[in-house]
């Protein structure tokens, strides 16, 4: 085989082409590896405030009926029992966010661009922070209120 100058110039473009798609390959890899990885965390914190909220849900029940113990409370001064059924519908909107929440949220939602996906799952970040936020201000309403009948009992 005789070797011409041509082609050595093929040859070294052809490894030169090589080496060149191969590090296109691994960055676009390395890239895609990374938004995985967004991915996956932001899926995670989304899961774990859930976690985090659902036993809050069965503790609304059980606040709810205290409250409607005090809402039903004639002795109590008429904005005491008012409070209190402004915590109950407060703790019912806190739920329906949840339930409403829970309703919308797609946990597979996976988009062909891999950025739009990651915007769907911080966006769903920001709606279940939202949902934590209700379910604190709601519940430390209710357990005060609970607290402050006890009290008085």
């Amino acid at each position: 085989m005789v070797l011409t100058t041509s082609s050595i110039f093929n040859f070294r473009n052809y490894i030169l082409f090589s080496l060149l798609l191969l590090t296109i390959s691994c960055t676009n890899t390395s890239r895609n590896s990374q938004t995985d990885e967004q991915i996956e965390s932001q899926k995670q914190l989304i899961l774990n405030i859930h976690d985090d909220l659902m036993p809050d849900m069965s503790e609304f029940k059980k606040l709810t009926k205290a409250l409607n113990i005090i809402e039903g409370d004639s002795i109590l001064e008429e904005n005491v029992r008012n409070s209190s059924s402004e915590a109950i519908l407060n703790l019912q909107l806190a739920d329906k966010a949840m339930w409403d929440w829970m309703h919308q949220f797609n946990i597979a939602f996976k988009d062909n661009n891999d950025s739009l996906t990651l915007t769907y799952y911080k966006h769903q970040y920001e709606l279940i922070k939202e949902v934590e936020v209700l379910f604190e201000e709601s519940r430390v309403e209710a357990e005060m209120l609970v607290l402050n009948y006890a009290r008085v009992q």
